[in-house]
């Protein structure tokens, strides 16, 4: 096992602090200590999503968002929000518990209506939501959500389609592509994955994660809800 270590800098130490506590007040009872210099984690993983090798099963894809989400809106609450997430930003503590590594090309402050205000072009990658990726006029207004649809690509890259508790039905997918195939968003996303993105939503139709993912994948950032039924 590793330990996380996140030194002090003017920008985002109070920040990581944010997320820390995001995790005490959801259940984590791991080994930390927070000096003026630096919060450390112990006994962690301590590798970052795009360095881990292994996919993901059902349980833990709701893990890490509950993880994520939690940090999300925690960060809201101090008028943040985050463009970009992508599988580099996230630091895996052990198979249940994940961070946010926070850095300052993807960190921004949020208006009081939640928006976050980009007045100059910004790198995508291949999590990016439908209205970062088609900005063409600056400054730009991004509502906080936009991080939602980048998480919720990232966890379906990670699902593993051989997870046994999945549905493995194939009848229930053809009837189902229909409804998926509605969801052009996957589509106009990523052509390439597009095709892999539909058949592992069509494996866990019907569940928390289905809904979740649709509510996040909304063309409309204002609909999209951190909402588990």
């Amino acid at each position: 096992m590793d330990t996380i270590v996140f030194k002090f800098n003017e920008t985002n130490f109070k920040y990581n602090e944010y997320l820390l506590y995001s995790l005490l007040d959801n259940g984590w009872n791991g080994k930390w200590k927070q000096t003026d210099s630096f919060i450390s984690i112990y006994k962690a993983i301590n590798k970052k999503l795009v360095n881990f090798n292994n996919c993901f099963d059902y349980n833990q894809i709701l893990r890490l968002i509950i993880c994520i989400c939690n940090q999300i809106e925690r960060l809201k609450k101090y008028n943040l929000g985050i463009i970009n997430l992508d599988l580099s930003d996230i630091l895996i503590i052990n198979n249940e518990w994940f961070i946010i590594n926070l850095n300052n090309d993807n960190l921004f402050n949020l208006n009081e209506n939640g928006y976050i205000k980009i007045n100059y072009p910004i790198k995508n990658n291949k999590y990016s939501s439908l209205e970062v990726k088609n900005i063409n006029i600056l400054p730009f207004l991004c509502y906080y959500t936009n991080v939602y649809f980048n998480l919720a690509l990232i966890c379906l890259d990670l699902l593993d389609v051989n997870d046994k508790s999945l549905i493995i039905n194939d009848n229930l997918i053809n009837q189902n592509n229909n409804l998926i195939n509605q969801n052009d968003n996957l589509i106009n996303q990523n052509n390439k994955k597009s095709n892999v993105y539909k058949f592992k939503l069509s494996k866990i139709y019907g569940s928390q994660l289905y809904f979740l993912f649709k509510r996040f994948l909304n063309k409309n950032p204002l609909l999209r809800k951190y909402l588990l039924i």
